[in-house]
Parts: structure tokens; C-alpha cells; sequence
């Protein structure tokens, strides 16, 4: 729901602005977007769609449920899936239900953010793409009212410095890394700003007198390090949270819904993946790495059928990733030596896996195309039960858009804040 419509019930009774983010609202009650009842609703329904891994599990029921499109998905070419892995309704000839899929997910998408400028001085070396998603954030809080403002899991500092750019009010930084620390301090001296930062790991220590009721700012905190200033903020130990999440699988699994409207949708480690999964910003070359990875581990697994006789997925966990870059006989090698799995050595019976595990990579991408409309619904779904958590407890919540997907695909924030 974008947000002029979710403020439009509370205009006629005046304006208001939620204290400590500082943010700009029409809305003197709660707010709340997207709509978490219709997004939990229409994942539910197409549930056996998104769900299933055609790349791990091989075809998937619906395959039966729908001959039509699943023979369109395997006759594309692997230059037609490349091209449309993102938006594969794009297609020219796509079929009707999948553009009519794609139409309804778009229901739920925000409206964009708003052009930003630099607060950052060029003398200071942060990627342009970086800078704009920092822009962005600060922005859509509307007036810097950022004097208590705390930059969480900070990193060398780049978003702390701006607000304190803005306002020349003191801006404090937790960051894990001790050097992240000082290399922070270093960069903010040299700018004459006064960013104190803490050397403290948010999980395991107790930061709420430290915090002392400020807006904690958080950009791209990765899972249960974005939940902790949740946490915090609800708790009441933190006066408000902006929040841009991502890495939503390195969290508790399965995924329980945090809030009573979140519709019951529990969520596996897979299907928590599929929410950051796409390649909007990729180059060509790392989606040509993506690739080369699938076939090395569908290659492993091919071997690992032949070894056990066992004609099922052999999951395992992630291995370095200097082992696919040296090939399939080098990774062989180094998963038998170090992980005892009993991979032939044989070049030929290699190579023979390889061109077996070839077609399967190419119907599990294509057939996987199908999940491709359901990854932003699913995203949004996971930034509104965290909202909805918060507005239940009281405070007054929105999710927007701060910046663009082609400098982040992640560029959901979640603002919110005690009123009064």
C-alpha cells in the first residue's frame, strides 16, 4: 500500500511528525506498509509455486499441475533465461499466467524515494552507489534531527559521518572491529566531525544505557544484528530505529512470524534465501561465477550419486570459494581431503558428471524462473511482520523505499518510533 494512501484515514485530523527519527508523516495515528494481510494472503496462495527448489529437488509438483508453462520455461534457451532471470514475464512471449503473477506481485511494490544529493565530501573515498544509499536513508528520515544519533554495526563510519555533516552534533558508532574503529575515527577527524565509536559486539553485549534512549541508524544491518536494534528500539532502550535489513536467512530457522498479522507463514532457510536472491546490481562477470558455482556443485553432486548409489540431492554445507575457482578436479580433491567425501578422482568419470550435471543446471534455472515474481512480495512480507512487531507494541512504524534497486536491491527502511 504506498504510503500516501495508508495516511489517508488520519489527514482530516490534522498533521503530526514522529519524534527522535525525525522523519517527515501526514499521519498522527500509526502507520503501517505495505499491507501485511494481502501480501501474507497471496504468498500463502501460491506457496507451491516459490517454494520448491527446481535446482536442488528436480522438478517440482507443480510441473504436473501446469504442463503448459513448465514446457514454455524448459524451451527457453540459456541466453532467454539469463536475459529474463529477473523479470522473466518480460518475455515477449511469456505466458498469460505468469504475467498475470508478476502483475499481481507489483500490487505491492513502493513507491520510489525521491532524488537525493551528498552530504559526503569527494575528498573522502566511499562508492558513489554507497553514498546515494546513505543519502537516501537520511533523507527519507526528512529534518536532520540526529543529535543523539547512534550508527549501528557502523563499519568504518561512512553513514555516521553524514548525519554528523549535516547537523555538526555528535554522532556516536558501535562497530564489532576494533580496526573499523579506528580507521572510523581517523576518517571522521580528518573531516573535523566528532563520531565517537564503541568497539562492542551488539549480540553479546548489553548496549541499553550505552544507546541512552537515541535513533539508532542502521544500513543493511545483516539478520539478527538488524533484529537486535528491533529489539532495542521496542524495549524502549533505543527512542527510535531506521532500519534498512538484509540478510534475512542469518536468522533463527525456521523463520516465525514476529506479529499476529503476519498470516503463520513459517519460513525454511531456502525460502528466506529467495527474498535477497536476485542479481539486479551483479556484473556479467560475477553472474558468470554464480554460474560456474551451480554447475560445480550439481557436478559434486552427480559424483556423489554414482559413489553411494543414492539417486537423491546430497546437500552440504558451503566450502571455500577459492575451491571453485581452481576447478572441479582441485575442489574434488580438496572435498575428499578435508570433508572425507568419497568423490572419484578419475578425470574422465569428472568430466562425465560434469556434462550430466549440465541440463540439470538449465532446467533448474529455468524452471526456477517461476519464483522470480515472488521475491519482492516475500521481502516486503519480511520487513512488515518485523513493522507490525513494533506497531503492536506501540510505536509508530512505516516501511518505504530509499533508494533505488539498481544501487540496492535491498532498499527497504523500516522507521520507527515512540510517539509523544
Amino acid at each position: 500500500m504506498p504510503e500516501e494512501q495508508a495516511c489517508r484515514g488520519s489527514r482530516r485530523q490534522g498533521a503530526g511528525r514522529a519524534p527522535g527519527l525525525g522523519f517527515r508523516s501526514n499521519c498522527t495515528r500509526r502507520t503501517l506498509t505495505p499491507d501485511l494481510p494481502a501480501l501474507a494472503a497471496f504468498l500463502s496462495e501460491h506457496r507451491g509455486l516459490w517454494e520448491p527448489r527446481p535446482f536442488v529437488e528436480g522438478a517440482p509438483p507443480w510441473v504436473g499441475e501446469r504442463p503448459a508453462l513448465a514446457a514454455w520455461l524448459r524451451g527457453l534457451s540459456p541466453d532467454e533465461v539469463d536475459a529474463f532471470e529477473e523479470r522473466p514475464e518480460e518475455h515477449p512471449d511469456a505466458p498469460a499466467e505468469l504475467v498475470e503473477l508478476a502483475a499481481q506481485a507489483r500490487r505491492f511494490e513502493l513507491p520510489p524515494p525521491p532524488a537525493t544529493g551528498s552530504d559526503l565530501p569527494r575528498s573522502v573515498k566511499v562508492p558513489a552507489a554507497k553514498v546515494a544509499q546513505i543519502e537516501g536513508l537520511l533523507d527519507r528520515l526528512g529534518p536532520p534531527h540526529h543529535q543523539r544519533a547512534v550508527d549501528w554495526c557502523a563499519g568504518k563510519g561512512h553513514l555516521a559521518r553524514s548525519p554528523a555533516t549535516r547537523t555538526g552534533a555528535p554522532v556516536r558508532a558501535v562497530e564489532r572491529d576494533p580496526a573499523l574503529c579506528a580507521a572510523g575515527e581517523a576518517l571522521a577527524a580528518r573531516q573535523g566531525l566528532e563520531v565517537r565509536f564503541r568497539a562492542a559486539d551488539v549480540l553479546e553485549e548489553d548496549l541499553g544505557d550505552w544507546i541512552g534512549g537515541g535513533s539508532l541508524l542502521a544500513l543493511h544491518a545483516c539478520g539478527p544484528l538488524g533484529m537486535e536494534a528491533l529489539r532495542l528500539a521496542r524495549e524502549r532502550k533505543a527512542g527510535s530505529v531506521a532500519l534498512a535489513p538484509c540478510c534475512y536467512h542469518k536468522v533463527a530457522h525456521p523463520w516465525l512470524p514476529l506479529s499476529a498479522r503476519a498470516g503463520g507463514l513459517l519460513l525454511s532457510p531456502s525460502s528466506l534465501r529467495l527474498a535477497t536472491s536476485e542479481e539486479v546490481v551483479a556484473s556479467p562477470r560475477l553472474r558468470r561465477a554464480r554460474r560456474e558455482r551451480m554447475l560445480l556443485r550439481l557436478s559434486v553432486d552427480e559424483l556423489m550419486r554414482a559413489a553411494t548409489g543414492r539417486d537423491v540431492y546430497h546437500p552440504m554445507r558451503s566450502w571455500p570459494e577459492a575451491w571453485s575457482r581452481e576447478g572441479l578436479a582441485s575442489l574434488c580433491r580438496h572435498l575428499h581431503q578435508e570433508r572425507g567425501l568419497p568423490l572419484s578422482q578419475d578425470p574422465a568419470r569428472q568430466d562425465e558428471a560434469r556434462r550430466a550435471a549440465e541440463p540439470r543446471v538449465h532446467e533448474g534455472r529455468a524452471l526456477g524462473l517461476i519464483r522470480a515474481p515472488f521475491r519482492r512480495p516475500l521481502e516486503l512480507w519480511l520487513v512488515a511482520d518485523r513493522a507490525a512487531w513494533l506497531d503492536e507494541a506501540g510505536m509508530r512504524v512505516e516501511v518505504l523505499a530509499f533508494c533505488e534497486r539498481r544501487l540496492s536491491p535491498r532498499n527497504l527502511l523500516l522507521r520507527a518510533a515512540w510517539p509523544g
